[in-house]
């Protein structure tokens, strides 16, 4: 079985795109996966959404989606009190919030959201957002804990992930070309977050790097 798995989008429609295109002219993929942080900072997250939904992509749950989960909360169960949202707008929130219209449209998408998985396995690889920490003895505390969504800001040190029966291929924490180690793949290349960002898909089982820019 032939997969795709791509970094951090954040918003960025149109280079998605021009990565599935890619990759699909090149290999015949089997199923495409997502490394998480679909949403936020470019223009279209809403585009992103519907995109990955129509295509079965099959994503895990990143830290913006995260926050994006928690100001939904805030209305949805009426315990508004405008932190959750707050906190979510000053790391890209507002430009998401922007694609819909109305923006009340964004809480249709929280079931969509609510299930993504902190991670997927596959024959080749485990896919998670920031990746499985070298500390973590039972990974069941793990799949219930959302602040694990944050914690790989380490410079991809190979030691800092736990070696488990397959490779770890992780987004989040943005490197300019994709790092290969014993223990993990980080794939996140600065998609919605540098003007010169890219998007980058992995293709398992050939380990092969395929990437995207706006000045391709």
């Amino acid at each position: 079985m032939k997969i795709a798995i791509f970094g951090d989008v954040h918003g960025e429609k149109i280079l998605l795109e021009r990565l599935y295109k890619k990759v699909n002219s090149q290999h015949q993929i089997d199923q495409w996966y997502s490394c998480g942080d679909l949403i936020d900072r470019g223009p279209d997250s809403k585009g992103v959404l519907d995109f990955v939904i129509s295509n079965s992509i099959q994503a895990v749950r990143g830290n913006h989606e995260q926050m994006a989960l928690g100001a939904i909360q805030e209305f949805k169960f009426n315990i508004y009190n405008g932190e959750a949202l707050q906190y979510w707008c000053q790391y890209g929130g507002r430009e998401c919030l922007a694609s819909f219209s109305p923006i009340e449209e964004f809480e249709s998408y929280w079931s969509f959201l609510y299930s993504l998985p902190y991670y997927r396995k596959t024959k080749h690889a485990y896919i998670f957002h920031a990746g499985c920490p070298h500390y973590i003895r039972d990974t069941m505390i793990w799949e219930k804990n959302h602040e694990y969504l944050w914690w790989a800001d380490h410079y991809n040190v190979e030691s800092m992930f736990k070696p488990l029966d397959k490779i770890q291929v992780i987004g989040h924490s943005s490197v300019r070309k994709p790092v290969f180690s014993k223990r993990h793949i980080a794939i996140d290349t600065g998609c919605g977050l540098y003007k010169d960002g890219r998007l980058t898909a992995l293709i398992l089982p050939e380990m092969q790097i395929i990437s995207v820019g706006h000045n391709d």
